[in-house]
């Protein structure tokens, strides 16, 4: 008999860590809990301070933002994309998905720090999309089907999932900013 918490030991590691991470943060966020303050990337408080406040360029990357129903189309993204793209690109090795995830954290920061308008204080999101475009370059030729209405190749699934985000009036900074980092 399957106990309710078998379909999260199921996800892949990286998956789960990630999906903690944000169910943590984002209802800690309800609550007003101040380590969010501690949490966010500023960069005059990473470097411009001794001693430097160098957990902001990890922790900037646990949040993906107060629950909403943004919110939860992002954590069942993450569940459906980023475990798939990590079951098939690192199936037996958990130390190669984490090197493309602190890839992916270090290319974001850096397109953070070099243009203004990738400052957005939190990644999550970014880093969610980072791993959508490479599911996406992945599984590219398979066809999706958006909530039984659109069908489209997988290649097409981030900027679907932008146009979804401006729908609801989320801004498309971070999920560009993510795509970038994919990109590279």
């Amino acid at each position: 008999m399957a106990g309710p918490l078998d379909f999260y030991w199921a996800l892949p590691p990286i998956t789960r860590t990630l999906l903690t991470a944000f169910l943590i943060t984002g209802l800690g966020s309800l609550i007003s809990m101040d380590p969010l303050r501690q949490m966010y990337l500023q960069w005059g408080l990473v470097l411009g301070r001794f001693p430097p406040q160098l957990w902001r360029l990890v922790l900037c990357f646990a949040f993906l933002g107060t629950p909403s129903l943004g919110f939860l189309f992002h954590l069942v993204w993450l569940i459906q994309y980023g475990a798939q793209y990590e079951r098939a690109k690192f199936p037996a090795s958990v130390a190669d998905a984490v090197v493309m995830i602190a890839f992916g954290m270090g290319a974001i920061a850096a397109l953070d720090a070099a243009f203004p308008w990738a400052r957005l204080g939190f990644h999550g999101v970014s880093l969610l999309y980072y791993l959508i475009y490479g599911w996406s370059r992945t599984h590219g030729s398979q066809q999706v089907s958006f909530m039984g209405l659109i069908n489209l190749p997988g290649q097409y699934l981030p900027f679907l999932f932008v146009v979804m985000d401006l729908v609801q009036g989320a801004s498309i900074a971070a999920p560009l900013l993510g795509i970038a980092a994919g990109h590279l």
